[in-house]
């Protein structure tokens, strides 16, 4: 079946009978054609396409043909017709082989226990989510600039305890220090606040010289550096003390980053799907990097050499992280199955699995299977209630996935594989 006969139906293109098909003459092809004759030439079927799309540039019925497709298509995983796919199922047999048991492709056995959290007095959005590294907690950053620190249990979760924030100066995001003793909170104009998770106590700091709302904050694996995003420039903090070690403005307009496992190198992008790529002993940008569409990159998560990236265009790309130090990387492979901007990309601790969402359509999230380069199928179902995504993340054993949404929900799945 063509992709035409999917997304116009079957009906625009079916003959009034059979003889009319002994009576059509044979049309005759070109032998040879040149590229630049590709853009005048239409496909007979395509003729009996929507009057919206009539006369319409080539680029924008392509743009409409892939949507249509992708919504029709969107729960089908077609990894086994990727080129590349066997040359990858090698590498990525490898990059775990570390790991004794892997977790199978075929179907995801996944179950909805106790919710996270779930807003009483007020509704409010959920900005981020983080579990706490070091024990069973996790962290809720609402649109109200509250944060609430909860228990994980998977029959009965607790607030352990709230930090309010006055409206005057709200809060944009957040994170965990590695050692789990501290939550790191953006805000705006340029100051952050360190939650000490044992006393509940907060302070206050300014970035010297900056006005800019910190908009992203991520801790090395290694504990000893924070990197904050704001606007087009990366402040490089020492965890400990909080002094700040380096300044980097960029000419970009950045909206996610990540450090690698070993800590060596923090990877910032956003803007017309450009990056950089920063080596944490210097402090120097060493490689700009561009995605291969040039589309806006939303997010972005590093695990295992292994890179995740979602763009405007709906696309999540899989690098490798060495590629991303040449100009122009190219993926090791893509996936299609959402058609909205990804704006949230989660890797398992394990890397072994991808979470990838989309904040602007319903239940829009897809869980990748690396190993094999396949989306699970089964879940999420079209009666999961994911509603619109927000955020996502795993605790530290890949047990429990926390999906937070628009309406301040955040619901709780456990993965029966990590659980035994």
């Amino acid at each position: 079946m063509s992709l035409e006969s999917i997304v116009f139906s079957s009906k625009h293109f079916q003959d009034d009978n059979e003889q009319s098909k002994k009576n059509q003459p044979v049309e005759k092809q070109p032998a040879w054609m040149d590229p630049d004759d590709l853009a005048l030439v239409i496909n007979p079927k395509l003729k009996n396409m929507p009057p919206s799309l009539e006369n319409k540039p080539k680029e924008e019925i392509q743009h409409v043909l892939r949507e249509k497709f992708n919504e029709t298509v969107h729960h089908i995983d077609t990894s086994w017709g990727d080129v590349s796919n066997q040359k990858e199922v090698a590498d990525t047999s490898d990059l775990f082989s570390d790991i004794k048991n892997k977790i199978p492709s075929d179907i995801l056995v996944i179950t909805r226990v106790a919710d996270l959290y779930t807003p009483k007095d007020y509704k409010a959005s959920i900005l981020q989510l983080a579990f706490n590294p070091a024990e069973p907690r996790a962290s809720i950053l609402d649109s109200k600039g509250c944060l609430h620190i909860v228990s994980v249990n998977s029959k009965k979760n607790t607030i352990q305890f709230s930090l309010p924030f006055p409206k005057e100066k709200p809060r944009f995001c957040q994170c965990y220090t590695a050692n789990g003793e501290h939550i790191i909170v953006g805000g705006k104009q340029g100051t952050f606040l360190t939650v000490d998770c044992t006393t509940q106590q907060a302070v206050v700091t300014r970035i010297p010289g900056n006005q800019t709302d910190i908009t992203k904050v991520f801790c090395s694996p290694d504990n000893n550096i924070l990197a904050m995003i704001s606007s087009k420039t990366v402040h490089f903090f020492d965890t400990s003390n909080k002094d700040l070690l380096k300044t980097i403005q960029t000419s970009d307009e950045l909206r996610c980053g990540a450090f690698t496992d070993d800590s060596a190198y923090f990877v910032a992008a956003g803007k017309d799907g450009r990056g950089l790529v920063f080596d944490c002993e210097k402090f120097v940008a060493i490689s700009r990097f561009q995605e291969p569409e040039m589309q806006f990159i939303h997010a972005l998560d590093i695990s295992r050499n292994r890179v995740a990236i979602g763009t405007d265009a709906g696309v999540l790309h899989i690098f490798d992280f060495n590629d991303l130090k040449t100009p122009h990387p190219k993926p090791l492979f893509s996936k299609l199955n959402l058609v909205t901007k990804v704006n949230t990309v989660k890797f398992n601790p394990t890397g072994e699995l991808v979470v990838f969402a989309s904040s602007d359509k319903k239940d829009s999230l897809k869980i990748l299977h690396l190993g094999s380069q396949k989306v699970f199928s089964n879940w999420p179902t079209q009666k999961t209630p994911l509603s619109f995504v927000r955020d996502v993340g795993f605790d530290s054993t890949s047990k429990y996935l926390a999906i937070g949404n628009e309406r301040g929900h955040v619901t709780l799945w456990e993965l029966e594989f990590y659980a035994k």
